[in-house]
């Protein structure tokens, strides 16, 4: 790291923020805490906008302006950073003079992508171009990673094909590694991530269990998507838990995968705990409730009826059965987990 980097506390490689923590480790501590909780945040209220340069520098603002004053706004100089997956080698990042430019070309081009579930493999393709075009240009000085994270999964979730997130960046420096390659002209890992990314994320919204964890989906495909079976009051179930997806516990005996709520259990298990319990609450398969829901017909008041039908529709509801440098230099991180998912 150059010692006159203006975005770090003069003498060190602490980039300033806004508490004024120069230490490193409670520096990153702090910072990831932040960031965590409004990236969660962004999921939940995405920016809106048209997929263009000031959309992309929003969703960076939004992640890091509680923590750094310049979050949002395009680095001042050029920088390389040493990918260790490169040999030692820097990507050829954008000129700092350029980003504006280079952003609107690239966002434009994004905008403009359309996923073909009938052509996986060239789509993914496609998408893995866009993706690491962005990253290329690496607008900011610190988070890049992270914003291209987000940007992704806000497109693709509105476009309607979604990468299930925490499948795409479950080990972030791989899949960082995979951008880095991607720019020098190997995409296959970053292809194959967002195909499998894609799948998950299809996954997640089974046909009995209705929206799953990611985890849940892995675990799932791992098995060759068994068949789930969902014992009923008074039954009595045991074996090892598989996973645990929000409220519903999965629960293996043999090749039977039964579905049980979470409210049979005094505590709530853990993947591989052993457990035992009679069923008190019962869940019922989505399937059957939407086919019960297609073939129960609606009723209508007739003129015998002294209530109004809004009136017994409302009682039918009742019924019981989610001044700067050019450019620097950055050094190694000395921990891969921790900083090249950056």
């Amino acid at each position: 790291m150059s010692a006159d980097d203006p975005y770090c506390y003069p003498g060190t490689s602490v980039l300033r923020n806004r508490p004024g923590i120069t230490d490193p480790v409670a520096h990153s501590t702090a910072e990831r805490a932040i960031t965590n909780d409004a990236i969660i945040d962004l999921a939940r209220n995405p920016v809106e906008g048209k997929y263009d340069t000031s959309h992309f520098l929003e969703i960076n603002r939004r992640i890091f302006s509680q923590f750094y004053e310049w979050a949002g706004k395009p680095r001042i100089y050029d920088m390389d950073k040493p990918e260790p997956v490169l040999q030692g080698d820097s990507v050829k990042y954008g000129h700092h003079k350029t980003i504006t430019t280079d952003l609107d070309r690239e966002m434009s081009a994004l905008s403009k992508f359309e996923w073909n579930d009938k052509d996986k493999l060239t789509s993914a393709s496609k998408f893995a171009s866009h993706m690491a075009a962005i990253w290329k240009v690496h607008a900011f000085r610190e988070g890049n990673t992270r914003t291209v994270g987000a940007l992704v999964r806000q497109f693709s979730q509105e476009r309607g094909f979604e990468l299930d997130h925490d499948t795409l960046w479950e080990r972030a420096s791989e899949t960082r590694d995979a951008l880095a390659k991607a720019t020098v002209g190997q995409p296959k890992d970053l292809i194959k991530t967002i195909l499998t990314a894609h799948q998950i994320g299809k996954d997640r919204n089974h046909p009995d269990l209705g929206r799953i964890t990611s985890q849940t989906a892995h675990v799932l495909r791992f098995m060759g998507k068994p068949e789930i079976s969902f014992p009923k009051k008074g039954d009595k179930v045991s074996g090892q838990v598989l996973d645990v997806s929000y409220s519903t516990v999965l629960v293996s005996n043999g090749r039977a995968v039964n579905a049980v709520a979470g409210a049979n259990f005094e505590k709530r298990p853990f993947p591989n705990d052993r457990v035992s319990t009679t069923i008190g609450q019962a869940l019922e398969p989505l399937s059957k409730s939407k086919a019960v829901e297609r073939e129960t017909p609606i009723k209508t008041p007739d003129k015998t009826d002294s209530r109004s039908g809004a009136k017994a529709v409302a009682d039918r509801s009742d019924d019981k059965p989610q001044d700067s440098p050019s450019h620097a230099v950055l050094t190694p991180p000395k921990s891969s987990e921790q900083y090249r998912s950056r």
